[in-house]
């Protein structure tokens, strides 16, 4: 496999023939053997250093139109990374010349097929200035990146269920549930919840949704109440252990339903935060460090375009 590393353009004080600054490439070096990172080539995005990223588009708004030599600069690093399969890039530019994206802390740490390489997966991620000299704090993140980059995202199958009738919960339950489930809630202005997920694994997950978007039941009133009875069902289990990211949100809306879990829980917000308490707290955030798939940020970008919808199931 053929990967490379992307930096947006050479560091001002990076000496001559050179991308980065001592500095830089001393703690680049270190990041990229933490990973066991070690791309085939090392290009720029732009060759000079640039002091202000929006001065390379036209009228001075990122992500539109590229000024003619930022445009052929492009067109120099697509020609050159043809036929390479994976991509490490440093900085907000370099993911836009591969990818057409310009917000890195939505991509940041996830595999974007690019649209400008035929068979390119990008991995993008901060650029040196900001993990070397400004926050060192993004180092593990920078990590994270690197050792994704060291291998193409392969999809995997899915299966999302969505109940007809109460029956198909009972039966969710008896066929998918074992000893542990992972719950969220989506609610309304309101203060109900509106719909609910229970995965059961990586591949497996029910959806319910309870209202539309005009805050309109899609059950019956005893259909509804015996969903809740069913949650109910699940809650009454010892056994079963429930797992939430920032547990006492969904627990409070729960709680309101009377729907008290009696298994041992689980929050992968207050397990994170142990572990960095400096750092961000949203799934998004965990998900782009920890699991190998592309970020929900990512494809919700895609349903949007592709079916006019925010991400879930109207």
């Amino acid at each position: 496999m053929k990967t490379a590393l992307v930096v947006d353009w050479p560091s001002i004080d990076a000496a001559d023939g050179n991308v980065m600054s001592e500095w830089e490439w001393q703690v680049t070096s270190e990041l990229m053997k933490l990973a066991d990172f070690k791309p085939d080539v090392i290009r720029v995005a732009y060759p000079t250093y640039v002091a202000k990223w929006p001065s390379l588009f036209v009228g001075g708004k990122v992500g539109g139109e590229l000024i003619p030599a930022a445009q052929a600069a492009r067109d120099k690093l697509v020609a050159a990374l043809k036929g390479y399969d994976m991509v490490l890039t440093l900085g907000p530019h370099a993911m836009f010349c591969l990818t057409g994206e310009c917000k890195i802390d939505t991509f940041r740490g996830t595999h974007v097929d690019s649209p400008a390489v035929e068979g390119l997966q990008v991995v993008p991620t901060y650029a040196p200035y900001l993990y070397a000299r400004m926050a060192w704090s993004e180092r593990p993140v920078v990590v994270s990146a690197m050792r994704k980059a060291k291998q193409r995202f392969v999809d995997k199958p899915r299966t999302i269920y969505l109940p007809d009738n109460i029956a198909d919960l009972y039966a969710f339950s008896t066929q998918h549930i074992g000893d542990q489930i992972v719950f969220d809630v989506e609610t309304n202005k309101s203060c109900r919840i509106t719909e609910f997920s229970v995965s059961t694994s990586s591949a497996c997950c029910l959806y319910v949704q309870l209202e539309d978007r005009a805050y309109r039941s899609t059950w019956s009133e005893q259909d509804e109440l015996d969903i809740w009875l069913w949650l109910r069902f699940l809650a009454a289990r010892k056994d079963l252990a429930w797992g939430f990211h920032n547990a006492t949100y969904d627990l409070t809306y729960l709680d309101a339903y009377s729907i008290r879990p009696r298994g041992p829980i689980f929050d992968t917000m207050l397990r994170h935060h142990a572990w960095q308490p400096e750092w961000e707290k949203s799934l998004g955030f965990l998900a782009s460090l920890h699991i190998p798939t592309r970020a929900w940020k990512h494809l919700r970008t895609k349903a949007k375009k592709d079916f006019n919808k925010s991400g879930s199931v109207d």
